[in-house]
């Protein structure tokens, strides 16, 4: 018997996460780590779509997800 823990919305979570992650984090991480720092827009766009902080309520600004959500992110 196959299980998992990870839904749906989760597994469409993960599969934006890795995508967000191969284009905008791993061609910059050179630079980052020579200036000791994330650059603003990459933490913006980060934010933007819902990696930080993912199980924050949205009333407060964040994504409504679960502990889950932050485990992937």
């Amino acid at each position: 018997m196959k299980r998992s823990l990870l839904s749906e919305e989760h597994r469409i979570f993960e599969k934006a996460f890795r995508t967000f992650v191969e284009r905008e984090v791993l061609p910059k991480q050179s630079s980052w780590a020579e200036r000791g720092m994330v650059d603003r827009e990459t933490w913006l766009a980060a934010g933007a779509g819902g990696f930080l902080c993912p199980w924050l309520e949205e009333e407060h600004g964040g994504a409504g997800g679960d502990f889950i959500h932050s485990a992937i992110a």
